[in-house]
């Protein structure tokens, strides 16, 4: 399976809010640009909470997406953790493909976390707004 919805600790409101504000500035920056895609480094602060609290081998991110992420592979992970602040619109999916069928199909919810295998063709699809999420790269 691609990606399963996973039981984690809650995410703090002073870790959610910086996360925002880490993405939303990003944006700003890039508006008038034809830029969709960023990973950003988080915080110290969240990088610390993360370690501390979910994962500490992962390398965390603010993962920002302005549109949709067609069908591709991550060079340097197998495996992600997300948490969604921000679904990037109301028909939003996620797909991961087999050759090039696709086999699975997600819709993920915001304040929740989600393990992804990352090292298979995936994608997402229908966004039409900003998605967000505080990102764990395993490799």
């Amino acid at each position: 399976m691609f990606v399963k919805e996973i039981v984690l600790p809650e995410v703090p409101y002073e870790i959610l809010n910086s996360v925002k504000q880490q993405a939303l500035d990003w944006v700003e920056s890039v508006k008038g640009t034809d830029k969709m895609y960023r990973w950003i480094p988080v915080t110290l602060e969240v990088e610390e909470w993360c370690k501390e609290n979910i994962c500490e081998y992962a390398q965390w991110a603010v993962q920002v997406l302005l549109a949709d992420l067609p069908k591709h592979t991550d060079e340097n992970s197998q495996v992600k953790i997300q948490y969604l602040l921000e679904t990037g619109g109301d028909n939003v999916v996620s797909k991961s493909y087999k050759n090039d069928y696709v086999v699975h199909s997600t819709v993920c919810d915001t304040n929740k976390w989600y393990i992804l295998k990352t090292d298979e063709f995936h994608g997402v699809y229908g966004v039409t707004g900003i998605r967000i999420a505080l990102a764990g790269k395993i490799f």
